[in-house]
């Protein structure tokens, strides 16, 4: 079999919904140390996700990378959280002028 020969289909991410679907992102891009984590822990937020979901989804990733992993995904929800306080105080200004 040749590589062009193969296919990729996308995952069926509708099993999962939205928030199961960006909370596993978050912990996979937590492990790997991506940026883009930081999206996919405002998109599980956006999508629903509770604090505590975020935090446990950072203490998952000791068990499979250790501590680095998880002071990768704090940093990420510190970066969250600042992002979400940013939209707020953003939001505000905008309703009182």
């Amino acid at each position: 079999m040749h590589l062009a020969d193969a296919t990729v289909s996308m995952p069926d991410t509708a099993l999962l919904g939205d928030k199961i679907t960006h909370l596993m992102l978050l912990a996979l891009m937590c492990t790997q140390h991506q940026p883009s984590a930081i999206r996919y822990g405002v998109a599980a937020r956006r999508a629903g996700a509770t604090w505590d979901e975020l935090r446990a989804v950072a203490s998952l990733t000791v068990l499979a990378h250790g501590l680095a992993a998880k002071d990768a995904c704090e940093t990420v929800l510190a970066a969250v959280a600042d992002r979400e306080r940013q939209e707020r105080v953003a939001g505000a200004v905008a309703a009182y002028g």
